[in-house]
């Protein structure tokens, strides 16, 4: 249990936001009351959000899904669109052509912002590990080639 310092009531630990930089671990104010200051104050802490990453260069910490609709019209692309592209490819990864389980990764050219197509994990972090450099994709091609011979 612990007391919000706002409102003075006394809540479960669950009630406030995690803190890794407080004794406790979490917020000194409940979720309610920070929702409440968030929403009174939007406009300040917009404004102090963006003098910080402007004075340091950096971002604060914003917390964006990891994935799911919300994270595909981040990158531009909605879930009709991502089903669409989908049915396309029916329901596979655009370079292995295999089934996954997982959702298929929206794949984008880096210097257009074009997105390419749909792609498993595995093919995915392959040429993200490759750098999109389609020279050392094909020489490592070349490479696997000529060991199955």
């Amino acid at each position: 249990m612990k007391t919000c310092n706002i409102c003075l009531e006394r809540r479960s630990l669950d009630d406030f936001y995690a803190n890794k930089k407080a004794k406790d671990g979490r917020q000194s104010c409940c979720k309610d009351c920070r929702r409440a200051y968030l929403a009174a104050n939007s406009t300040r802490v917009k404004k102090v959000n963006r003098d910080y990453k402007i004075r340091t260069g950096r971002q604060l910490a914003v917390r964006r899904p990891s994935s799911g609709p919300a994270k595909r019209r981040h990158q531009g692309l909605h879930e009709d669109q991502y089903l669409a592209i989908l049915g396309d490819q029916l329901g596979t990864c655009a370079i292995c052509a295999k089934d996954s389980d997982q959702r298929l990764a929206v794949d984008h050219c880096h210097k257009s912002g074009e997105i390419r197509g749909l792609l498993c994990r595995a093919c995915n972090l392959g040429l993200g590990f490759f750098g999109d450099d389609i020279q050392r994709i094909e020489v490592a091609a070349a490479y696997l080639r000529a060991s199955h011979e």
